[in-house]
């Protein structure tokens, strides 16, 4: 079987590549946002005082690390402006948002009062070192005085914002995951959502990386993984699964979305 994820040593037409990215974006990261979703509300049966929604505002953090750099890349490109740069000035200001919910609360989203932890409080403080500088990267970006090198910059720093944002959920799903706020199954099943939409993100990202010119083997390889992980996590969270953790086939309406990854295999040399 042909490696689709083999080393790449040349780009077809740019035409091409951008067909990929595009249906990369829409149909795979739409279609995940929208199953990560349903699982939430699956989780969201039991009675809790902002836990759930602490737990699922944190991990939508991971995803909006990995937002950010794929709709700068998209913009920057000159792929669907209009959708893109809405999607990226959305993104920075909802990363604002929640993690001010997060130290502060905020009854709109569901967080009812601040947070009382130390710990907690210093994670977030962290995150937002790391997040000022691919703000300041996406704001330039959106303005349109952005560049190759800047969305090279803004997807480099956005990996440690991503780790330490992996870390905070963490942190979060341990504080709050207890009888008494949430079950520890619910606490895992937002967590595996949450999860996905990233993993959608990262690969639109990596994607559109690929077409501007900015691929390489680091990034091949961050595909590669953000791929299998995403398809191996459906059968541990696929609802139409009758037996989570068998080789079950992903829902229906993420089909597409997987399938347009195999294009990757066109990059390859022959």
């Amino acid at each position: 079987m042909m490696n689709v994820f083999a080393p790449c040593t040349r780009v077809t037409s740019g035409l091409t590549i951008r067909a990929i990215a595009i249906s990369a974006l829409l149909a795979i990261s739409t279609a995940s946002a929208g199953y990560a979703d349903s699982t939430q509300t699956q989780a969201e049966f039991v009675t809790d005082t902002g836990a759930g929604a602490r737990i699922n505002l944190s991990g939508k953090l991971r995803m909006l690390s990995q937002r950010i750099p794929a709709s700068a890349c998209y913009l920057q490109a000159g792929i669907s402006t209009d959708d893109t740069g809405a999607m990226l000035v959305s993104a920075q200001e909802e990363f604002a948002l929640i993690t001010d919910a997060l130290q502060n609360g905020n009854p709109d989203l569901g967080v009812f009062g601040a947070e009382p932890r130390r710990k907690t409080l210093l994670g977030i403080e962290r995150l937002r070192g790391l997040w000022n500088p691919v703000s300041t990267g996406a704001d330039q970006v959106a303005a349109g005085n952005g560049s190759q090198q800047i969305v090279q910059q803004i997807a480099t720093d956005s990996a440690p914002l991503l780790e330490l944002a992996r870390k905070l959920v963490t942190v979060i799903s341990t504080e709050y995951s207890n009888p008494g706020d949430l079950l520890v199954r619910d606490t895992l099943a937002i967590d595996i959502a949450g999860r996905q939409r990233m993993l959608a993100q990262r690969i639109s990202k990596n994607v559109c990386l690929f077409s501007v010119g900015l691929g390489s083997d680091a990034v091949l390889a961050e595909l590669e993984s953000a791929a299998t992980t995403f398809y191996a996590s459906l059968r541990h969270c696929d609802p139409e699964c009758p037996n989570p953790g068998s080789n079950c086939h992903p829902p229906r309406k993420l089909k597409p979305g997987l399938m347009v990854l195999l294009q990757i295999g066109e990059w390859q040399s022959h």
